[in-house]
């Protein structure tokens, strides 16, 4: 079984909860029952069998290969650049083909989210070969960033956040060429988070002022002046935000997690943790989960 099985159980136990109490004017959050990052090793691999979610799942492989059934016996082959989606009801099955892998997935409510922003989806269950976009991961990751950085209260950035996202899919499955990120900061932020997709955990951030054509220092002024931090606070930063995604899975320890993020002491891990966020990891799932 994938990794993220048992945590959809959580989530779509929870969702049939909060459905019985939604209404049109309820905060936009509880259209979204789920939003989450898989990266997984080939050893923590396993076979699934097959689920029906209670609402739909979008899901961006961006690194690894996958068996994808729609019917029991039936399957094909995804490739990362693979768009999966799947309407509530529909059952499937998803394994990773050893390797690593990588894949973001969105649990939310499909038919009121169409209801509000227009039929952005397909009607039935579709595979797309999009290739890996920036204008369909940055709005996925600053979903990601507001859902467990404590903010996912905030209605009004969730409804734009899930509405970019879904406009993207829409735009990428009809062949619209793709928005590429402005100015070289934000390429480079763009390569930070695919570098931490890819499981380079231990990357020079001094390769991305030698690509951008300038000195560490330039880069380091320039980069602090328009994010407000250095690469390398950055660059942590970002791992934090990884580890809220991942903590919320069950299955991982924070052992895996600190290992899966480069942090070769677990301990270190846990104390650098509660400093950024004052949480220990154990606190931090024990109120998410």
């Amino acid at each position: 079984m994938v990794l993220m099985d048992k945590r959809m159980d959580v989530l779509a136990r929870r969702s049939s909860r909060a459905r019985a109490s939604w209404s049109p004017t309820a905060a936009p959050s509880d259209l979204i029952y789920g939003v989450g990052i898989e990266p997984v090793a080939p050893s923590e691999i396993t076979t699934m069998r097959g689920r029906t979610l209670p609402h739909g799942f979008l899901s961006y492989v961006t690194r690894g290969s996958a068996h994808f059934s729609q019917q029991p016996g039936r399957r094909v082959r995804l490739e990362a650049g693979t768009l999966l989606w799947i309407p509530a009801g529909q059952w499937h099955a998803l394994d990773p083909i050893g390797g690593p892998w990588c894949e973001y997935w969105l649990l939310f409510d499909a038919s009121t989210a169409q209801a509000r922003f227009g039929p952005l989806l397909p009607d039935g269950p579709a595979v797309a070969r999009i290739g890996i976009h920036a204008s369909l991961l940055m709005p996925w990751r600053e979903l990601l960033d507001l859902w467990f950085g404590g903010e996912s209260s905030d209605p009004q950035r969730l409804r734009f956040l899930l509405h970019t996202l879904l406009f993207e899919v829409h735009a990428l499955q009809r062949a619209v060429p793709p928005r590429q990120p402005g100015s070289v900061i934000s390429r480079m932020v763009f390569r930070m988070h695919a570098e931490l997709d890819e499981g380079n955990v231990k990357f020079d951030l001094h390769s991305l002022a030698a690509t951008a054509g300038m000195g560490y220092d330039t880069l380091r002024k320039r980069f602090k002046k328009e994010t407000g931090l250095s690469p390398k606070q950055y660059w942590l930063n970002l791992k934090i935000q990884r580890a809220n995604a991942l903590l919320v899975n069950p299955n991982h320890t924070v052992k895996d997690i600190a290992a899966l993020l480069g942090f070769d002491d677990p301990y270190y891990f846990s104390r650098f943790f509660k400093h950024k966020t004052r949480r220990s990891p154990s606190a931090f799932r024990r109120r998410r989960v």
